[in-house]
């Protein structure tokens, strides 16, 4: 397995547990669900595209096609993370508050059940550079290992 899959792999994991720790610190409970959950600190996705992109950066140089595909790819990622699905949550926040409103006009039996719509989709921009940091820093790491494969 390429070094820099494996850089974009553990950084993912390691964005994913972090995000169980910081919780842990913050409400004093763990939530394991959170490895499994999009949004929240740090960006996991920023994190996996970050790592690809400084690995290849470390390995073949900035000129090279590897490079510039994966930095495109982050740059993509990470605007959409923090710019569109952050957006998307904004506005399913705002449908769930204008469903349970308009509940109360309608008798019981009339009410539709419906599943609320999940509102952390995206990142604040602090998620997204944390992320990208986490990714750089992995990716440094295995890219300077001096392993093309992953044994």
């Amino acid at each position: 397995m390429h070094v820099a899959l494996v850089a974009a792999l553990l950084a993912v994991t390691l964005a994913q547990a972090l995000k169980v720790f910081l919780y842990r610190v913050q409400f004093g409970s763990w939530d394991f669900s959170l490895v499994f959950s999009a949004g929240e600190m740090p960006s996991a996705h920023s994190a996996g595209v970050s790592a690809l992109a400084t690995t290849f950066l470390v390995l073949d140089g900035p000129a090279s096609a590897n490079f510039a595909i994966s930095a495109v790819l982050a740059m993509i990622v990470m605007y959409d993370a923090a710019g569109v699905r952050r957006q998307a949550g904004e506005h399913a926040a705002i449908l769930n508050r204008l469903i349970e409103r308009l509940a109360q006009f309608f008798p019981e039996e009339e009410r539709i059940d419906f599943l609320r719509l999940k509102e952390r989709l995206g990142h604040r921009p602090v998620e997204v550079a944390a992320g990208l940091f986490l990714g750089v820093l992995v990716g440094l790491l295995l890219g300077a290992s001096g392993l093309r494969a992953w044994p």
